[in-house]
Formats: structure tokens, C-alpha cells, sequence
């Protein structure tokens, strides 16, 4: 199987993630390798602000991330990287 990788760039707050959004591309569509959606859910899970939760989580969420990349690669398919 091969794979197709999207990689966005930018500063933060410049709409990657919307664009994401604007392409019909989502988690159900492929693998979206961010570390911030993680948190994210980490944090709402919590009562918590994104902020709040990074340091203590962000290795966590990498780990999470790296693993799940190790089966995005072998099953094919699009990986989006929104770092």
C-alpha cells in the first residue's frame, strides 16, 4: 500500500486546521497527524484549557501520535501532518 501525505505550514492561528475543514479532510478520511487535537480532547476531557494541559500532556500526545502514524503508514492511505 502506498500513501499520500499532506504536510501544512504555517504560523499558528493562519488556518491550517480550516483548511483541513474546507477540504472535507477529517479523521474519518484519513490520518491527521496533531498533536494540538489531542491536547484538545485531553483538555475538554479534563474541564480544562488547551494551555493547561500541554506541558504535562505533550509527551503523551506525541507518543499517541507516533503510534498511531506507525499504522496510518501501513495501512495506506492520505496522512495530513498538522503540526
Amino acid at each position: 500500500m502506498s500513501n499520500e501525505v499532506i504536510v501544512l505550514v504555517g504560523l499558528p492561528g493562519t488556518g491550517k486546521s480550516t483548511w483541513l475543514q474546507k477540504q472535507g479532510l477529517n479523521e474519518k478520511a484519513c490520518f491527521i497527524y496533531s498533536t494540538d487535537l489531542y491536547l484538545e480532547s485531553i483538555a475538554a476531557e479534563l474541564g480544562k484549557t488547551y494551555n493547561e494541559v500541554h506541558g504535562e500532556y505533550f509527551d503523551e500526545a506525541l507518543n499517541f501520535m507516533n503510534e498511531q502514524l506507525k499504522t496510518a503508514i501501513e495501512t495506506g492511505g492520505t496522512i495530513v501532518w498538522d503540526q
